[in-house]
């Protein structure tokens, strides 16, 4: 995607510690985004705006020494998936066919994924390369962040250590639009995103 406009550009750290509620170790954490807008005045017409673009910069977080039971190898986790909880139609991922679900495909709400070295799994790229997804606008108020692993079942605590916490990047970007503002959004020297 390239950067017409990088006023448009947000970056956000989120760290689980700074988390407004969080359940399950962390692996489920809300953060109230609206208060951006407090701190850079010039993005309150950005509030407006339904949908955005957003991607995972980067992403950390503590593992249980592996062993016989706990730890990713243990657990059979290769990939952790993060999701948030305004999808977007134009994201889709795969659902196991039942007798109360008869879709194979559903709107997905992953924002990004992050290989975990499990040494029992083979990656075409050991690096997590995330790129942009749309989605409903974070700064509208309150999102979710939850973190599961590649079979869309929630990080439990023989993987993730209790009172650990994860850290993540995000960017958040709005494509310029005819009637999207173009403010001028204080930003440290941008580099080429791609």
């Amino acid at each position: 995607m390239a950067y017409d406009n990088p006023e448009n550009l947000f970056q956000v750290y989120l760290n689980s510690a700074d988390a407004v509620r969080k359940t399950g170790n962390g692996t489920v954490c809300s953060f109230n985004l609206q208060s951006v807008l407090d701190q850079a005045p010039a993005a309150q017409d950005f509030a407006k705006e339904s949908v955005c673009m957003i991607k995972v910069l980067y992403f950390t977080i503590s593992q249980i020494a592996s062993t016989g039971t706990y730890g990713w190898d243990a657990q059979g986790v290769s990939t952790l998936q993060i999701r948030l909880n305004n999808a977007y139609p134009n994201n889709i991922e795969t659902n196991p066919i039942t007798a109360a679900n008869s879709r194979s495909v559903i709107s997905s709400d992953i924002i990004g994924v992050v290989p975990v070295g499990n040494s029992t799994f083979t990656y075409s790229n050991q690096y997590y390369d995330n790129h942009w997804v749309s989605c409903g606008n974070p700064l509208r108020g309150e999102i979710t962040i939850t973190l599961t692993d590649q079979d869309a079942t929630p990080i439990t605590g023989a993987l993730n250590e209790a009172g650990d916490n994860w850290n993540m990047v995000i960017q958040i970007y709005y494509p310029r639009g005819k009637e999207q503002p173009n403010n001028s959004v204080n930003l440290a020297h941008i580099q080429n995103f791609q």
